[in-house]
């Protein structure tokens, strides 16, 4: 909006300058240009640093050249761009060029499945190339003929079955097209950065003043009230420090916040991890909200429409034309979402959903889990990112039962080596070192 207002004013008062020296038949040119300068002097050294600054973390970086250093890096590659980050062109050209033998794809939920829960096999998460269940079929065939998994471990979001899912709308041309627009970045990027450091500045002072007025004022208290601007501006460049030395980070996201994607397609929420308290959707209240206004992919509904039935029963023929052993499983909520969803009576489709499921797997022998109430895998809300994102620990323990039951996943997996660690993380939200993949 700065950048907008300058240039308003600046077209302006070049105009009235213009029309000045028309009327007084002045040739003095080099006056206009001069105080044009000087007034878009501030806008252009602001332009200039915020593009030094995008190109300087890797926020211009190109998608292929990130897949290229993501595979032959044996050290983590977080790659995390703020502005022009093409999610799904990314996910499928890495698995293009990786031909994994195993894949979990869905939504954003199943972004936790790390390749460290699998042992002797290229795992490779895709994860977020889904939006709709009709994204599947069209994500399978841009995989040549040949070139598929072994095992497609599917993530069914519960809001694919509902009837305002729009079953006509594909995301196939973002799966093919690399949306990675430096352009883009570099025309957005500036006021975005302007904003989100102004914003991270504030919430920390916030913080800090809070801090101060809540303890006896003492000659400590006063330095470091003073020392706040030093503090937040440090706090910008800086990382949290669970991501661990050594690390190399591509894009704002992963420089600033932690957040991005790992060499095998999981996602790293550092900023979350770094402060549960102070996430948006803490003790749910978010998530809880949604589903009391009815709203999102908590919209209320009590049918499970035939057509996703339909397609459902087409990706699983598919798979079974290529030959590719299907796992799937309906993603969990925290408990005391899934709890809110029944006592609402008003999703009652969800409900029903797995007895609906279970004949169309059967019919092309494929497994097939609900575990949409996080308390049925062993699980507690503590072991969550928001309401109906679980953490790396909980999908851990989702592994671990589907491999417990599916003998050819289990080839692929130690079970009691992966049980070992669970049982020995101290934390809520990982299990494994990013550095483990």
């Amino acid at each position: 909006y700065a950048a907008i207002i300058l240039l308003s004013l600046g077209t302006l008062y070049t105009e009235w300058l213009l029309m000045g020296i028309c009327a007084t038949g002045s040739k003095d040119i080099k006056l206009v240009l001069k105080n044009i300068f000087i007034l878009l002097a501030p806008l252009l050294i602001f332009y200039i640093a915020s593009a030094f600054v995008l190109f300087a973390s890797g926020e211009l970086t190109s998608t292929d050249n990130v897949i290229r250093v993501q595979e032959s890096s044996k050290n983590l590659v977080l790659y995390g761009q703020a502005y022009s980050q093409s999610h799904e062109y990314y996910k499928l050209k890495s698995v293009l060029k990786r031909e994994p033998q195993i894949i979990a794809i869905g939504t954003s939920r199943a972004l936790q499945i790390r390749s460290a829960f699998f042992k002797d096999v290229e795992f490779f998460n895709a994860a977020k190339v889904i939006r709709i269940l009709r994204d599947y079929r069209p994500f399978l065939d841009a995989i040549p003929e040949g070139k598929e998994p072994e095992i497609l471990i599917i993530s069914l979001d519960q809001f694919f079955f509902k009837p305002h899912e729009d079953m006509n709308q594909t995301n196939f041309d973002s799966l093919t097209t690399n949306n990675n627009d430096w352009l883009q970045a570099l025309t957005f990027g500036p006021p975005k950065l302007a904003r989100r450091a102004t914003d991270h500045l504030y919430s920390i002072a916030t913080k800090k003043a809070v801090q101060f007025v809540s303890r006896s004022p003492n000659k400590k208290d006063v330095q470091s009230a003073a020392s706040i601007s030093a503090v937040t501006t440090s706090s910008i460049l800086s990382s949290p420090a669970d991501l661990m030395e050594g690390a190399r980070k591509i894009g704002l996201n992963a420089l600033v916040a932690n957040n991005g994607y790992r060499n095998d397609g999981s996602y790293y929420t550092g900023s979350f991890i770094a402060d549960p308290k102070g996430a948006e959707d803490y003790l749910f209240k978010t998530t809880l909200s949604k589903i009391s206004r009815g709203v999102g992919v908590f919209e209320e509904s009590n049918i499970i429409t035939k057509k996703s039935l339909n397609e459902l029963d087409l990706i699983l023929e598919e798979c079974d034309r290529r030959g590719i052993h299907v796992i799937a499983f309906l993603p969990p909520y925290a408990h005391e979402v899934y709890e809110e969803l029944r006592q609402t009576g008003r999703h009652k489709y969800l409900f029903n959903l797995s007895s609906e499921l279970i004949p169309i797997f059967k019919k092309h022998d494929a497994a097939f889990y609900d575990y949409s109430d996080l308390k049925t895998i062993g699980s507690s809300d503590e072991e969550v990112i928001d309401g109906w994102h679980a953490s790396e620990k909980a999908y851990l323990r989702i592994i671990i039962k589907l491999s417990e039951n599916d003998s050819l996943l289990g080839q692929y997996t130690d079970i009691e080596y992966l049980k070992k660690r669970l049982s020995k993380s101290k934390s809520p939200f990982f299990v494994f070192d990013n550095n483990e993949f």
